[in-house]
């Protein structure tokens, strides 16, 4: 995120950049913080509460779409990635100009 003075226009490309990094960081903590682990956890507490296999649906259900976020954050990651102003610029294996 950048800072402006007073009256200065933001470039169109920062404002992209900044709903790339929005869409990055609620969707990778979303997955990671809420999803997967409430998911970990309908296995452990509903079998014990349930003689119903409800729970497995569920915890499957959850699984998937945290699954499906946290590579919608890897995505957004590395769609941003290398940027100027990205908050961590991707790591590329192949660099040519890698020091000797």
């Amino acid at each position: 995120m950048s800072y402006e003075q007073p009256g200065e226009q933001q470039p169109e490309q920062s404002t992209s950049l900044e709903g790339i990094l929005i869409a990055h960081v609620v969707c990778g903590a979303t997955a990671t913080l809420v999803l997967l682990p409430f998911g970990v956890l309908i296995p452990r507490y509903a079998r014990a509460l349930s003689t119903g296999r409800w729970w497995f649906t569920l915890h499957m259900a959850v699984q998937i779409i945290g699954i499906i976020l946290a590579l919608v954050a890897l995505g957004t990651g590395f769609a941003q990635g290398g940027a100027e102003g990205a908050a961590h610029p991707v790591s590329r294996i192949n660099r040519s100009n890698r020091p000797s």
